[in-house]
């Protein structure tokens, strides 16, 4: 059975909302905030998220090549 348009669409919201409810909520801050969307602050949230998630990707992938 094939899904409606309006189906599609409330079965993406159901699955992402929480993702689209957090941009929302970067976006308003953003705006709303002097220092939030600065080149400072997106190096501290790089070094802070980004660099330790690369870390861990980088150290799982390793330990599923060396299984092979």
């Amino acid at each position: 059975m094939e899904k409606t348009q309006k189906q599609k669409l409330t079965d993406f919201l159901i699955n992402n909302g929480v993702i689209i409810v957090m941009f929302i909520l970067v976006i308003y801050t953003g705006l709303t905030t002097k220092n939030f969307l600065t080149a400072d602050n997106g190096m501290n949230l790089f070094g802070q998220y980004v660099l330790p998630l690369s870390d861990c990707l980088r150290n799982c992938g390793l330990r599923y090549y060396r299984r092979l």
